[in-house]
Protein backbone atom coordinates (compact mmCIF):
# COMPACT_ATOMS: atom_id res chain seq x y z
CA UNK A 1 0.00 0.00 0.00
CA UNK A 2 2.79 2.43 0.88
CA UNK A 3 4.32 2.18 -2.57
CA UNK A 4 1.00 3.09 -4.18
CA UNK A 5 0.67 6.07 -1.83
CA UNK A 6 4.16 7.28 -2.68
CA UNK A 7 3.37 7.19 -6.40
CA UNK A 8 0.09 9.07 -5.85
CA UNK A 9 1.88 11.68 -3.72
CA UNK A 10 4.63 12.14 -6.35
CA UNK A 11 1.97 12.54 -9.05
CA UNK A 12 -0.02 15.04 -6.94
CA UNK A 13 -3.06 12.74 -6.82
CA UNK A 14 -3.04 11.85 -3.10
CA UNK A 15 -6.16 12.72 -1.11
CA UNK A 16 -6.16 14.43 2.29
CA UNK A 17 -6.47 11.09 4.09
CA UNK A 18 -3.76 9.53 1.96
CA UNK A 19 -1.37 12.42 2.67
CA UNK A 20 -2.06 11.98 6.38
CA UNK A 21 -1.27 8.25 6.01
CA UNK A 22 2.01 9.13 4.31
CA UNK A 23 2.94 11.46 7.17
CA UNK A 24 2.18 8.82 9.79
CA UNK A 25 4.18 6.20 7.90
CA UNK A 26 7.09 8.63 7.60
CA UNK A 27 7.14 9.13 11.36
CA UNK A 28 6.82 5.43 12.16
CA UNK A 29 9.17 3.94 9.55
CA UNK A 30 12.63 5.34 8.68
CA UNK A 31 12.72 2.83 5.80
CA UNK A 32 9.51 4.27 4.36
CA UNK A 33 10.83 7.82 4.75
CA UNK A 34 14.04 6.88 2.92
CA UNK A 35 12.01 5.30 0.11
CA UNK A 36 9.78 8.38 -0.13
CA UNK A 37 12.72 10.78 -0.30
CA UNK A 38 14.47 8.61 -2.89
CA UNK A 39 11.34 8.64 -5.07
CA UNK A 40 11.09 12.44 -4.69
CA UNK A 41 14.72 12.81 -5.75
CA UNK A 42 14.34 10.49 -8.73
CA UNK A 43 11.21 12.35 -9.79
CA UNK A 44 13.12 15.64 -9.73
CA UNK A 45 16.06 14.13 -11.57
CA UNK A 46 13.93 12.68 -14.35
CA UNK A 47 11.50 15.58 -14.70
CA UNK A 48 11.97 18.62 -16.89
CA UNK A 49 9.85 20.79 -14.59
CA UNK A 50 11.27 23.48 -12.31
CA UNK A 51 9.71 23.52 -8.86
CA UNK A 52 9.03 26.88 -7.16
CA UNK A 53 9.00 26.17 -3.44
CA UNK A 54 6.99 29.34 -2.63
CA UNK A 55 4.27 28.40 -5.10
CA UNK A 56 4.24 24.85 -3.78
CA UNK A 57 3.94 26.13 -0.20
CA UNK A 58 1.18 28.60 -1.05
CA UNK A 59 -0.78 25.96 -2.91
CA UNK A 60 -0.37 23.59 -0.01
CA UNK A 61 -1.75 26.11 2.46
CA UNK A 62 -4.88 26.49 0.35
CA UNK A 63 -5.45 22.75 0.43
CA UNK A 64 -8.56 21.21 1.95
CA UNK A 65 -6.44 20.40 4.95
CA UNK A 66 -7.50 23.76 6.44
CA UNK A 67 -10.61 21.95 7.65
CA UNK A 68 -8.53 20.05 10.19
CA UNK A 69 -8.40 21.53 13.70
CA UNK A 70 -5.62 24.04 14.37
CA UNK A 71 -3.36 21.75 16.39
CA UNK A 72 -3.41 19.01 13.77
CA UNK A 73 -3.09 21.63 11.05
CA UNK A 74 0.15 23.03 12.53
CA UNK A 75 1.46 19.51 13.02
CA UNK A 76 0.57 18.66 9.44
CA UNK A 77 2.32 21.76 8.12
CA UNK A 78 5.55 20.95 9.95
CA UNK A 79 5.73 17.48 8.49
CA UNK A 80 4.61 18.52 5.03
CA UNK A 81 7.28 21.22 5.06
CA UNK A 82 9.88 18.47 5.33
CA UNK A 83 8.45 16.77 2.26
CA UNK A 84 8.24 20.00 0.25
CA UNK A 85 11.78 20.99 1.22
CA UNK A 86 12.90 17.51 0.18
CA UNK A 87 11.21 18.00 -3.16
CA UNK A 88 12.81 21.44 -3.48
CA UNK A 89 16.24 20.02 -2.71
CA UNK A 90 15.75 17.31 -5.34
CA UNK A 91 14.70 19.96 -7.84
CA UNK A 92 17.68 22.16 -6.96
CA UNK A 93 20.12 19.34 -7.55
CA UNK A 94 18.37 18.45 -10.78
CA UNK A 95 18.59 22.01 -12.03
CA UNK A 96 22.29 22.25 -11.21
CA UNK A 97 24.21 19.08 -11.93
CA UNK A 98 22.39 15.98 -10.68
CA UNK A 99 20.89 15.33 -14.08
CA UNK A 100 24.42 14.35 -15.03
CA UNK A 101 24.85 12.48 -11.75
CA UNK A 102 21.90 10.17 -12.41
CA UNK A 103 23.56 9.27 -15.69
CA UNK A 104 26.44 7.96 -13.57
CA UNK A 105 24.16 5.71 -11.52
CA UNK A 106 22.85 2.21 -12.18
CA UNK A 107 19.12 2.68 -12.77
CA UNK A 108 16.33 0.11 -12.85
CA UNK A 109 13.27 1.27 -14.78
CA UNK A 110 10.05 -0.58 -13.93
CA UNK A 111 7.30 -1.40 -16.41
CA UNK A 112 5.32 1.72 -15.43
CA UNK A 113 8.29 4.04 -16.06
CA UNK A 114 9.28 4.43 -12.41
CA UNK A 115 13.06 4.65 -12.04
CA UNK A 116 15.01 3.35 -9.05
CA UNK A 117 18.68 4.10 -8.40
CA UNK A 118 20.64 0.92 -7.64
CA UNK A 119 23.69 1.38 -5.42
CA UNK A 120 26.35 -1.31 -5.73
CA UNK A 121 26.92 -3.38 -2.60
CA UNK A 122 23.44 -2.92 -1.11
CA UNK A 123 20.90 -5.57 -0.16
CA UNK A 124 17.25 -4.64 -0.72
CA UNK A 125 13.94 -5.89 -2.06
CA UNK A 126 12.81 -5.04 -5.61
CA UNK A 127 9.10 -4.31 -5.89
CA UNK A 128 6.89 -3.70 -8.91
CA UNK A 129 4.39 -0.86 -9.41
CA UNK A 130 1.80 -2.73 -7.31
CA UNK A 131 4.16 -3.05 -4.35
CA UNK A 132 4.72 -6.80 -4.89
CA UNK A 133 8.23 -8.09 -4.25
CA UNK A 134 9.59 -9.47 -7.52
CA UNK A 135 13.27 -9.75 -6.71
CA UNK A 136 16.14 -8.85 -4.47
CA UNK A 137 19.39 -6.96 -4.85
CA UNK A 138 22.32 -8.85 -3.34
CA UNK A 139 25.50 -6.77 -3.53
CA UNK A 140 26.19 -6.25 -7.25
CA UNK A 141 23.46 -8.53 -8.56
CA UNK A 142 19.67 -8.36 -8.83
CA UNK A 143 17.96 -11.73 -8.50
CA UNK A 144 14.42 -11.93 -9.88
CA UNK A 145 12.04 -14.44 -8.31
CA UNK A 146 10.32 -17.30 -10.12
CA UNK A 147 6.79 -16.78 -8.80
CA UNK A 148 5.29 -19.50 -11.03
CA UNK A 149 2.91 -16.93 -12.60
CA UNK A 150 3.95 -17.73 -16.17
CA UNK A 151 0.57 -17.16 -17.79
CA UNK A 152 -0.03 -13.53 -16.88
CA UNK A 153 0.82 -10.36 -18.77
CA UNK A 154 4.54 -9.91 -19.47
CA UNK A 155 6.01 -6.95 -17.58
CA UNK A 156 9.34 -5.55 -18.78
CA UNK A 157 12.03 -3.87 -16.72
CA UNK A 158 15.09 -2.10 -18.11
CA UNK A 159 18.44 -1.87 -16.35
CA UNK A 160 20.91 0.88 -17.28
CA UNK A 161 24.59 0.48 -16.36
CA UNK A 162 26.64 3.69 -16.85
CA UNK A 163 30.25 4.11 -17.92
CA UNK A 164 32.74 3.03 -15.27
CA UNK A 165 30.44 0.43 -13.66
CA UNK A 166 29.37 -3.19 -14.11
CA UNK A 167 26.42 -5.15 -12.78
CA UNK A 168 24.71 -8.55 -12.88
CA UNK A 169 21.16 -9.83 -13.34
CA UNK A 170 19.79 -13.24 -12.49
CA UNK A 171 16.59 -13.67 -14.50
CA UNK A 172 13.54 -15.46 -13.14
CA UNK A 173 14.64 -18.72 -14.84
CA UNK A 174 18.04 -18.66 -13.12
CA UNK A 175 19.97 -17.47 -16.19
CA UNK A 176 22.74 -14.94 -15.52
CA UNK A 177 23.79 -11.83 -17.41
CA UNK A 178 26.96 -9.88 -16.60
CA UNK A 179 26.57 -6.32 -17.90
CA UNK A 180 29.54 -4.23 -19.02
CA UNK A 181 29.86 -0.45 -18.74
CA UNK A 182 27.52 1.66 -20.88
CA UNK A 183 24.99 -1.17 -21.28
CA UNK A 184 21.20 -1.31 -21.09
CA UNK A 185 19.07 -4.45 -21.13
CA UNK A 186 15.28 -4.79 -21.34
CA UNK A 187 13.88 -8.05 -19.97
CA UNK A 188 10.67 -9.68 -18.68
CA UNK A 189 10.34 -9.74 -14.91
CA UNK A 190 8.80 -13.19 -15.38
CA UNK A 191 9.23 -15.29 -18.53
CA UNK A 192 5.91 -16.44 -19.96
CA UNK A 193 5.19 -20.12 -20.50
CA UNK A 194 5.13 -21.12 -24.16
CA UNK A 195 7.10 -18.05 -25.29
CA UNK A 196 10.79 -17.66 -26.04
CA UNK A 197 12.80 -16.09 -23.22
CA UNK A 198 13.68 -12.87 -25.06
CA UNK A 199 15.76 -9.91 -23.84
CA UNK A 200 16.85 -6.75 -25.63
CA UNK A 201 20.46 -5.59 -25.37
CA UNK A 202 22.30 -2.39 -26.20
CA UNK A 203 25.92 -2.77 -25.11
CA UNK A 204 27.91 -5.77 -23.97
CA UNK A 205 26.89 -8.71 -21.79
CA UNK A 206 28.12 -12.18 -20.92
CA UNK A 207 25.32 -14.74 -20.59
CA UNK A 208 25.16 -18.03 -18.71
CA UNK A 209 21.81 -19.46 -19.76
CA UNK A 210 19.84 -22.06 -17.84
CA UNK A 211 18.95 -24.95 -20.13
CA UNK A 212 15.30 -25.17 -21.18
CA UNK A 213 14.70 -27.15 -24.37
CA UNK A 214 11.07 -26.00 -24.54
CA UNK A 215 11.87 -22.28 -24.32
CA UNK A 216 14.71 -20.84 -26.35
CA UNK A 217 16.60 -17.82 -25.03
CA UNK A 218 17.02 -14.94 -27.50
CA UNK A 219 19.29 -11.94 -27.11
CA UNK A 220 18.02 -9.31 -29.52
CA UNK A 221 20.08 -6.27 -30.54
CA UNK A 222 19.68 -3.50 -33.06
CA UNK A 223 21.44 -5.58 -35.75
CA UNK A 224 21.94 -9.20 -34.80
CA UNK A 225 20.03 -11.76 -32.69
CA UNK A 226 21.38 -14.80 -30.85
CA UNK A 227 19.23 -17.86 -30.15
CA UNK A 228 20.19 -20.50 -27.58
CA UNK A 229 18.67 -23.09 -25.26
CA UNK A 230 21.40 -23.29 -22.62
CA UNK A 231 24.97 -22.10 -23.01
CA UNK A 232 27.65 -19.49 -22.20
CA UNK A 233 28.41 -16.68 -24.63
CA UNK A 234 29.32 -13.00 -24.93
CA UNK A 235 27.43 -10.40 -26.99
CA UNK A 236 28.95 -7.05 -27.93
CA UNK A 237 26.52 -4.78 -29.75
CA UNK A 238 26.57 -1.07 -28.87
CA UNK A 239 24.27 0.97 -31.11
CA UNK A 240 26.93 3.69 -31.14
CA UNK A 241 29.51 1.29 -32.61
CA UNK A 242 29.65 -0.16 -36.10
CA UNK A 243 30.30 -3.75 -35.16
CA UNK A 244 28.63 -6.74 -33.50
CA UNK A 245 30.47 -9.68 -31.98
CA UNK A 246 29.03 -12.90 -30.55
CA UNK A 247 31.61 -15.14 -28.88
CA UNK A 248 30.69 -18.69 -27.90
CA UNK A 249 32.39 -20.09 -24.81
CA UNK A 250 30.36 -23.25 -24.24
CA UNK A 251 27.46 -25.04 -25.91
CA UNK A 252 25.88 -24.02 -29.21
CA UNK A 253 24.22 -20.84 -30.48
CA UNK A 254 22.60 -19.65 -33.67
CA UNK A 255 22.91 -16.07 -34.88
CA UNK A 256 20.95 -14.18 -37.51
CA UNK A 257 20.34 -10.64 -38.69
CA UNK A 258 17.56 -9.06 -36.68
CA UNK A 259 15.62 -7.78 -39.69
CA UNK A 260 15.50 -11.20 -41.41
CA UNK A 261 14.27 -13.48 -38.63
CA UNK A 262 15.67 -16.86 -37.67
CA UNK A 263 13.86 -19.08 -40.16
CA UNK A 264 16.37 -20.17 -42.83
CA UNK A 265 18.85 -17.43 -41.88
CA UNK A 266 20.63 -19.02 -38.92
CA UNK A 267 24.42 -19.25 -38.72
CA UNK A 268 25.68 -21.63 -36.04
CA UNK A 269 28.70 -21.23 -33.79
CA UNK A 270 30.90 -23.81 -32.07
CA UNK A 271 32.88 -23.09 -28.88
CA UNK A 272 35.91 -20.83 -29.45
CA UNK A 273 34.26 -19.17 -32.44
CA UNK A 274 33.06 -15.62 -32.98
CA UNK A 275 30.34 -14.31 -35.27
CA UNK A 276 31.10 -10.83 -36.62
CA UNK A 277 28.86 -8.34 -38.39
CA UNK A 278 29.48 -4.66 -39.04
CA UNK A 279 27.24 -1.98 -40.48
CA UNK A 280 29.07 -2.07 -43.82
CA UNK A 281 28.46 -5.75 -44.52
CA UNK A 282 25.37 -7.84 -45.14
CA UNK A 283 27.10 -11.10 -44.27
CA UNK A 284 27.91 -12.66 -40.90
CA UNK A 285 31.48 -13.98 -40.78
CA UNK A 286 32.83 -16.70 -38.46
CA UNK A 287 36.33 -16.64 -36.96
CA UNK A 288 38.20 -18.95 -34.60
CA UNK A 289 39.27 -17.03 -31.49
CA UNK A 290 40.42 -17.29 -27.87
CA UNK A 291 37.30 -16.48 -25.81
CA UNK A 292 39.39 -15.13 -22.91
CA UNK A 293 40.35 -12.14 -25.05
CA UNK A 294 36.66 -11.21 -25.29
CA UNK A 295 35.34 -12.15 -21.84
CA UNK A 296 38.14 -10.97 -19.52
CA UNK A 297 36.17 -7.76 -18.79
CA UNK A 298 33.98 -9.82 -16.42
CA UNK A 299 36.97 -9.96 -14.05
CA UNK A 300 37.72 -6.26 -14.52
CA UNK A 301 40.51 -6.86 -17.03
CA UNK A 302 41.12 -4.99 -20.27
CA UNK A 303 42.58 -7.13 -23.06
CA UNK A 304 43.47 -5.64 -26.43
CA UNK A 305 44.52 -8.11 -29.07
CA UNK A 306 45.78 -6.29 -32.16
CA UNK A 307 43.04 -3.67 -31.91
CA UNK A 308 43.10 -0.30 -33.70
CA UNK A 309 43.40 2.65 -31.34
CA UNK A 310 39.98 3.96 -32.44
CA UNK A 311 38.39 0.81 -30.93
CA UNK A 312 40.58 1.02 -27.84
CA UNK A 313 39.42 4.59 -27.18
CA UNK A 314 35.78 3.48 -26.92
CA UNK A 315 36.67 0.66 -24.52
CA UNK A 316 38.75 3.00 -22.35
CA UNK A 317 35.95 5.58 -22.23
CA UNK A 318 33.45 3.00 -21.01
CA UNK A 319 35.78 1.28 -18.58
CA UNK A 320 37.14 4.43 -16.90
CA UNK A 321 34.15 6.74 -17.47
CA UNK A 322 36.20 9.33 -19.33
CA UNK A 323 35.85 11.34 -22.54
CA UNK A 324 38.81 11.02 -24.89
CA UNK A 325 39.41 13.50 -27.71
CA UNK A 326 42.02 12.22 -30.12
CA UNK A 327 43.51 15.03 -32.20
CA UNK A 328 46.24 12.75 -33.51
CA UNK A 329 44.16 11.22 -36.32
CA UNK A 330 46.91 8.94 -37.64
CA UNK A 331 46.90 7.16 -34.28
CA UNK A 332 43.39 5.77 -34.88
CA UNK A 333 44.62 3.10 -37.30
CA UNK A 334 47.63 1.99 -35.24
CA UNK A 335 47.07 -1.47 -33.72
CA UNK A 336 47.98 -2.28 -30.12
CA UNK A 337 48.17 -5.45 -28.04
CA UNK A 338 48.13 -5.34 -24.27
CA UNK A 339 46.49 -6.48 -21.03
CA UNK A 340 45.58 -4.35 -18.01
CA UNK A 341 43.71 -4.91 -14.76
CA UNK A 342 44.44 -2.53 -11.88
CA UNK A 343 46.19 0.16 -13.90
CA UNK A 344 44.86 3.72 -13.95
CA UNK A 345 43.93 5.42 -17.22
CA UNK A 346 47.15 7.43 -16.94
CA UNK A 347 49.21 4.24 -16.71
CA UNK A 348 47.40 2.67 -19.66
CA UNK A 349 47.93 5.70 -21.90
CA UNK A 350 51.57 5.95 -20.83
CA UNK A 351 52.07 2.32 -21.84
CA UNK A 352 50.61 2.97 -25.29
CA UNK A 353 52.66 6.13 -25.74
CA UNK A 354 55.84 4.13 -25.12
CA UNK A 355 54.99 2.06 -28.19
CA UNK A 356 53.81 4.91 -30.41
CA UNK A 357 54.85 8.34 -29.16
CA UNK A 358 52.03 10.80 -28.48
CA UNK A 359 51.15 13.43 -25.89
CA UNK A 360 48.08 13.38 -23.68
CA UNK A 361 46.59 15.64 -21.05
CA UNK A 362 44.15 14.54 -18.35
CA UNK A 363 41.79 17.08 -16.83
CA UNK A 364 39.30 15.34 -14.51
CA UNK A 365 37.45 12.97 -16.86
CA UNK A 366 38.48 14.85 -20.03
CA UNK A 367 41.50 13.52 -21.94
CA UNK A 368 43.08 15.16 -24.97
CA UNK A 369 45.57 13.30 -27.17
CA UNK A 370 47.89 15.09 -29.57
CA UNK A 371 50.84 14.34 -31.80
CA UNK A 372 54.26 14.75 -30.22
CA UNK A 373 55.37 16.97 -33.11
Amino acid sequence: MHYKLIEKYIQGKASEDEIRAIIEATLESPKFKAELMERIKINALTSDANIDVEVAWSGFQQNKINRINKKKYQFFLKIAAVLIVGLFIGSFFFNSNDKQNIENEIVLELSNGTKKIISSGENLKIVNAKGTIVGEQIDNRIVFSDNNDKNGEVQYNTLFVPYGKKFQIEFSDGSLAYLNSGTSIKFPVQFKKGNARKVYLDGEAYFNITEDKEHSFIVSTNTIDTKVYGTKFNVLSYKSDNKNEIVLVEGKVGVYKSNLGSEGNMTYLKPNQMAFLNSYSSKITINNINPKNYTSWIKGELVFNDLPFSDIIRKLERHYNVIITNNYIELNTVHFTGSFDTETIDQVLKSFSNYRVFKYEINNNQININSNN
